[in-house]
């Protein structure tokens, strides 16, 4: 069963019981007040806003967004005040509004006042792009994880999947682009670690996550080719007459020209 749509997921919504509570951190902003407007006529939410309570009006009346069922909580501070919403009981959701994320993000971690527990805080994205359903993680939170961190924010994208309908998400593995991974001084892991668990796995889909990875890599002199060999230890599936061909039982094989440019 493929993940829900935006649609079908309004529609969950809408036949909630009852309307979940909602602590934004900083109300003052035009955006965050008309969605939870539109939310709140819904029955979806309670929205407690966060933030100077002048501004927050203001602002609502600047768009012409009534705030009736709206709890209005003035705060210099709204970060810390909202996670002590969500963290007491009182809301159930965080949502950013006018803050910076490194402001809220702090807020968040806080190991005495914070939202911080066992496992990796990250972003999952649910994308609908012509018809098509998927989700992304991690798109920005954690810049540079271990491989223990990759994992829980693989397990956390998966639960996500099954909470919106897909009973067994496929996996994609994606590498950061050379440029973002240059300005950050990230490095790509090349050695794999020892004790990884080991499964079935689909060679075609493997074979282009590498091609991926390769396809960046630039040499210094212009014209430079190379080739790039890999194996796996599996047992691979019927591959199409364009893609590696088994060698034997549970082993799979492919190499394929590296094109350099000058830089």
């Amino acid at each position: 069963m493929p993940i829900a749509s935006f649609d079908q997921l309004y529609q969950a919504a809408d036949a909630m019981p009852e309307s979940v509570g909602v602590a934004v951190a900083g109300g003052a902003d035009p955006t965050v007040l008309e969605a939870l407007r539109s939310a709140c006529d819904r029955g979806w939410v309670t929205p407690h806003v966060v933030g100077t309570a002048a501004e927050v009006c203001k602002t609502a009346e600047a768009i012409g967004v009534d705030l009736h069922g709206f709890n209005l909580i003035d705060a210099v501070t709204p970060g810390p005040a909202a996670v002590a919403l969500v963290r007491s009981g009182q809301a159930d959701l965080l949502m950013k509004g006018q803050i910076a994320t490194p402001t809220l993000m702090k807020a968040v971690l806080d190991s005495a006042s914070g939202l911080r527990t066992n496992r990796v805080v990250c972003q999952v994205v649910l994308m609908e792009i012509a018809g098509r359903r998927f989700l992304l993680a991690d798109t920005g939170i954690c810049i540079q994880p271990t491989l223990e961190q990759k994992i829980d924010i693989m397990a956390s994208a998966v639960t996500m999947a099954h909470a919106l309908g897909a009973e067994c998400p496929g996996v994609a593995v994606m590498a950061a682009t050379e440029s973002l991974a240059r300005a950050k001084k990230l490095a790509l892991e090349s050695a794999i670690p020892a004790g990884l668990p080991r499964g079935m796995a689909d060679a075609r889909r493997l074979t282009q996550v590498l091609l991926n990875l390769v396809r960046p890599v630039n040499g210094r002199a212009a014209g430079c080719a190379g080739r790039f060999r890999s194996t796996w230890p599996m047992i691979p599936l019927p591959p199409p007459r364009s893609w590696p061909t088994p060698l034997s039982e549970g082993t799979t094989s492919c190499s394929f020209p590296i094109c350099c440019q000058r830089t």
